[in-house]
């Protein structure tokens, strides 16, 4: 059980679906890829956690975007960057990510 404001449970869960993403998105397997992606960013009720304010999503939602612009859904992809650009700033990773959303929405 986490304590209170804890995250480590759903960092380990969004990180381990990103780098599933990552894989398949190398291996074009772009659906299986997107579908990754998509778990990244969800929070089920098992892992005892919520979205909070300081959640770390920028490289879920880069490379969602990224996929769905593989799969020739540019106008899904803007979106995906866009709720990445809106991310908070946070450790070095997350800034890198949403700088990246940020300048693929130019």
């Amino acid at each position: 059980m986490n304590g209170e404001g804890s995250s480590i449970t759903w960092d380990i869960f969004n990180k381990s679906h990103v780098r599933k993403g990552i894989d398949l998105f190398n291996q074009k397997k772009y659906k299986d890829a997107l579908t990754h992606f998509e778990a990244a960013l969800t929070f089920p009720e098992n892992l005892g956690v919520g979205r909070s304010a300081g959640t770390e999503e920028a490289e879920a939602w880069f490379w969602k975007g990224k996929t769905l612009l593989a799969l020739s859904k540019s106008d899904e992809a803007s979106v995906a960057w866009q709720k990445g650009s809106n991310s908070l700033f946070a450790s070095e990773r997350q800034n890198y990510y949403k700088n990246l959303c940020i300048m693929l929405l130019k």
